[in-house]
């Protein structure tokens, strides 16, 4: 059985890799809408999404695993969002977590940074 959220990010990294997509760096006015979901935030990139008009937002974070906020606990985050930014509202989240092959996200963020150089 194939994981549609897998392929999801593989096409968006195919899609990435042959410059079809142009991420740029940055929020755009996404700061209040990341740090509400994830407290904090680090990588950043968006592209707007054409057929929803919509931002697509990678960006990356900590959190802590379980109840115990301490070092030891922290955890690295990746999720692709995709932001409706007229309402300021999260239409869909696919987090490092949903994915059956956790080196998508590790290669779609260096297709991303190739991309900015």
């Amino acid at each position: 059985m194939t994981n549609t959220t897998d392929e999801f990010i593989e096409s968006i990294l195919a899609a990435t890799l042959n410059n079809e997509i142009a991420w740029e760096p940055g929020a755009h006015d996404l700061e209040e809408i990341l740090e509400e979901i994830y407290g904090n935030y680090g990588k950043i990139y968006t592209f707007i999404d054409e057929e929803t008009a919509a931002n697509v937002v990678f960006a990356s974070y900590q959190y802590y695993e379980g109840e115990v906020e301490a070092e030891e606990f922290i955890k690295e985050g990746v999720s692709i969002l995709l932001v409706d930014t007229k309402v300021d509202e999260v239409q869909n989240e696919i987090t490092d977590e949903d994915v059956e092959d956790a080196t998508l996200f590790e290669k779609l963020a260096e297709a991303i940074e190739a991309q900015q150089k």
